[in-house]
């Protein structure tokens, strides 16, 4: 049995995953491939901006234990096929290096 399909299974060490530049480009690709991608969030920033140097940002801030995730900004955003006074959903934008993980 996989490791990931247990339930009592505690996984161990998963910020060596946070420490690998591939992860963040995995999870970029992940990320770009999307309808809505380019939308910046709540901080103005985009995907686009996604490199190297970036990610090592990232991951230094990681490290060093001085990242600070941001607030999401939430969106309300109406049922298709209803009418006006219908419940409404939300949709949590998420900032985008908060995104990525």
């Amino acid at each position: 049995m996989e490791k990931s399909k247990n339930e009592t299974y505690r996984f161990q060490r998963l910020y060596r995953n946070l420490y690998n530049p591939e992860f963040y480009w995995l999870a970029y690709k992940n990320i770009y491939a999307n309808d809505g991608s380019m939308t910046a969030g709540a901080d103005g920033t985009t995907i686009d901006g996604m490199g190297n140097e970036r990610i090592e940002r990232i991951i230094l801030s990681l490290k060093d234990r001085s990242y600070q995730p941001k607030p999401a900004r939430r969106e309300y955003i109406a049922k298709k096929n209803s009418s006006k006074n219908a419940a409404r959903f939300a949709m949590i934008t998420i900032i985008l290096n908060d995104s990525i993980w």
